[in-house]
């Protein structure tokens, strides 16, 4: 089912008032984008407003002969609205292995991958006050404590 959308059609910025001058629709019609709606007359120039987009003329909110100024609501139509659509639907169903059809991480309990930081938390928290790079303090699996950021540090300092 399509969804419409209403679009308030409104006279374009003007430097004086304008006389509107035609209408080539009316309400309850069908318009492709592009065709002329109004037909403004504004200081001896003529400008029309057209349809931004295919659609159904809705109410018609002025007369030939009426005066308006930028900005003005010269009428309303009901638009197509086209399907948007974030991220593609997926076709088929995701499948995932259950947890115990999955090899073992580690055939050592409590073993790190090759790698992962152990570092406490003190630690941690030393090493992002000072800017220090985890990564570079000590080996993958090798415990990195307070003591080992701080004789980093002073590594880095001397040398």
């Amino acid at each position: 089912m399509d969804a419409y959308t209403t679009h308030l059609i409104c006279a374009p910025e003007l430097t004086e008032p304008a006389l509107v001058l035609r209408i080539n629709a009316s309400s309850g019609e069908a318009v492709a984008a592009d065709t002329p709606l109004v037909h403004l007359l504004c200081a001896g120039e003529e400008l029309r407003v057209a349809a931004p987009d295919d659609g159904v003329l809705g109410q018609v909110m002025v007369r030939v002969g009426d005066a308006v100024h930028g900005g003005d609501l010269l009428l309303m139509m009901e638009i197509i609205e086209e399907s948007t659509q974030l991220y593609p639907l997926q076709e088929e169903e995701a499948v995932f292995a259950p947890a115990c059809q999955l090899p073992p991480r580690s055939s050592v309990p409590g073993a790190l991958a090759t790698d992962e930081l152990r570092v406490t938390r003190a630690a941690a928290t030393l090493a992002a006050r000072m800017g220090v790079d985890l990564g570079l303090v000590a080996a993958p699996g090798v415990l990195i404590d307070e003591a080992a950021v701080f004789a980093f540090v002073r590594q880095q300092l001397q040398g």
